[in-house]
């Protein structure tokens, strides 16, 4: 039984602990406690503590001593397990089953399969993986009908023990069956069968995955195989598997985990080796750049060093990588090694990409330090800096842009702060945009900054803070800009929303932002009646945008509504849009064109002369 044969590669090696957690499962595989335990729930226990030990729970090095044992002990009078557990220590009770299971016939196995189904859950799981294995020397598709009983993940776990044995019995019968499956049992027989006949080639392996479905299983199984092997002969795993595994997206991360233990063991030099192997381009750039990462964590400066020897590859640059994981634990030593970098584009890059990160890594220490970087990457850092304090401490990048001296740096770094402030606190973000007296410049421009998001969540409130805002008589007010918001989701609500809006430039502005927001969503019957409804001061402006908005959407459609407009001056208007959004006659044949012509009004055709006077017009051919 697999449980208890000699001389497995042990494939979980490179999870060390598991090794330990094993000695104590086998020390209580056959502790039959009182306590009732959900089977499933078990069976995640046992998997999840599988590893260096059998499926039984014992040991490869426990379990030869226990086959001699059972082999050479004579047969016991005991013929029931409800005897065997009465035995004292696990080794009896282990020696006492393995005996009796070796000595039953068929029906006797039967019997105790029976018999199994009265113990506590957690032993019987563990003696019923034995009954079956033992099972499948009889009669395997019996054993199969058994495991099927019982729900997933419990009947998974049984299978694979089922198909383990039968794989070394009869390995073609045993993929032949599987093959006749459901999806989840497949697998579980997939890893009975391929974790068990590891003396298979891996393309026979690969093989019987294929046909059972499950060849990325297989795959996994042979790259851990292979890492495991490459803890103490990296070189030897590599050259075995390079020329085939570099052009197999799947195996990629196990040839970059393989190079890495190796430059680990032998140092870089084992890295002109690997690329040297490497003729897929693609391969050994993001092989290069994962090893650098890697000895950039213990040694950046020989990392770097390396890196500036490799060409460029734009999607996979060394450099970059490296530049980033020094910057994570000296960033200023890092920015005195890119001094030494001659092409002053790749030098600047690497500068930026320095910057970046120690801003996240080193938000302070930057900001203290910004005098030593390039003046071009001042204002870069400065921001990136503050956007690393709000996404952890909005208020304190809050107090920080407030210190900084007025100008358009101050603002971009404020949007930043509002951004990623807003939505973990509406009521203090506002309260610093509306009361800062560090913000009196900026106010105006911040507070549209905060008004749009504030929208989505209440308009009511967003349109009480617009309105208390001053207003000078030639300005467009904040609450224009909500009512532009309110449209593009709901533009009926928009427009009750229009008596609160101030009169002048603000109104007819809003106005024009319904209009055209109407036009985009393809209601323009209702645009053009909203037209005939607007204060006369708003039309201009209103028409203006509808359309140009609709000249640009549809071109054709404005052309052949022209004569449906309900004024000589609305057709004028509509006409002249239309001609000034389409002057080399893209959209319009030149028929047309001089159909539009002759709805404009002698001012609107001055206009229009006038505007086009420096635009070239192509026509098409006819």
């Amino acid at each position: 039984m697999k449980s208890f044969v000699v001389g497995r590669p042990i494939y979980y090696l490179v999870l060390v602990f598991v090794f330990i957690v094993g000695v104590v499962a086998s020390a209580t595989f056959f502790h039959f406690s009182d306590s009732k335990q959900d089977a499933s729930n078990f069976r995640n226990n046992v998997i999840s503590n599988s590893g260096s030990i059998g499926r039984s729970g014992v040991s490869d090095g426990e379990s030869d001593e226990l086959k001699t044992l059972a082999t050479s002990v004579p047969q016991p009078e005991i013929d029931t397990l409800n005897e065997i557990v009465k035995l004292r220590g696990p080794l009896a009770r282990n020696t006492a089953l393995l005996n009796a299971l070796n000595y039953a016939d068929e029906n006797q196995v039967l019997d105790m399969w029976e018999q199994s189904k009265q113990l506590d859950p957690q032993a019987r799981t563990h003696t019923q993986e034995l009954i079956l294995q033992r099972l499948v020397q009889y009669d395997p598709t019996h054993a199969v009908t058994l495991a099927k009983e019982f729900n997933s993940p419990l009947s998974d776990y049984l299978m694979t023990a089922i198909f383990s044995e039968w794989a070394q019995l009869n390995l073609d019968d045993a993929v032949s069956h599987a093959v006749s499956l459901d999806r989840s049992e497949r697998l579980a027989a997939s890893e009975g069968i391929l974790v068990e006949r590891i003396d298979l080639s891996d393309r026979k392996r690969r093989e019987i995955a294929r046909r059972l479905g499950h060849e990325q299983f297989a795959n996994n199984l042979i790259n851990l195989e292979r890492l495991t092997q490459s803890i103490n002969k990296p070189e030897k795993v590599w050259n075995e598997i390079v020329k085939e595994a570099q052009n197999d997206p799947e195996q990629l991360e196990t040839l970059i985990q393989i190079a890495r233990i190796w430059v680990e063991k032998n140092g870089l030099s084992a890295l002109d080796q690997i690329r040297t192997s490497l003729s897929n381009s693609e391969t050994r750039s993001v092989i290069s750049t994962a090893v650098l990462k890697k000895v950039a964590q213990k040694n950046p400066s020989e990392a770097f060093a390396y890196s500036l020897s490799l060409d460029i590859d734009p999607y996979h640059d060394s450099k970059l990588t490296v530049v980033k994981e020094w910057a994570k634990t000296d960033p200023q030593s890092a920015l005195e090694a890119m001094a030494t970098v001659s092409n002053e584009d790749v030098r600047e890059a690497l500068v930026e990409s320095l910057v970046k990160t120690w801003a996240v890594f080193h938000t302070r220490t930057l900001l203290e330090n910004l005098s030593s970087l390039p003046k071009e990457l001042k204002d870069t850092a400065t921001l990136e800096a503050i956007s690393s304090i709000a996404r952890r401490v909005p208020k304190e990048a809050a107090e920080t842009v407030s210190s900084m001296e007025d100008g358009a740096l101050k603002i971009k770094a404020a949007r930043q702060v509002i951004d990623l402030w807003f939505l973990r606190d509406m009521e203090a973000t506002l309260d610093w945009v509306l009361n800062d007296p560090d913000l009196e410049a900026q106010r105006s421009q911040l507070l549209n900054r905060v008004l749009v998001p504030l929208a989505l969540h209440d308009v009511d409130r967003a349109m009480e803070v617009a309105l208390e805002q001053p207003l000078d008589a030639s300005d467009t007010g904040p609450e224009a800009l909500i009512i532009h918001q309110l449209a593009s989701t709901d533009i009926d609500r928009a427009l009750e929303y229009m008596p609160a809006v101030r009169d002048g430039p603000t109104k007819s502005e809003a106005y024009s932002r319904i209009g055209s927001e109407l036009i985009r969503q393809n209601q323009t019957e209702k645009a053009l009646k909203l037209l005939q409804q607007i204060p006369d001061y708003c039309k201009d402006r209103y028409s203006g945008k509808v359309f140009t908005s609709w000249a640009v959407s549809d071109p054709i459609d404005l052309f052949n509504s022209i004569d449906q407009l309900p004024a000589d001056d609305t057709k004028s208007k509509a006409a002249l849009c239309l001609l000034l959004n389409d002057p080399n006659g893209e959209h319009l044949s030149e028929q047309q064109i001089k159909s539009t012509r002759e709805f404009l009004t002698d001012d609107d055709a001055n206009k229009l002369e006038r505007l086009t006077t420096q635009i070239p017009v192509i026509r098409k051919p006819f």
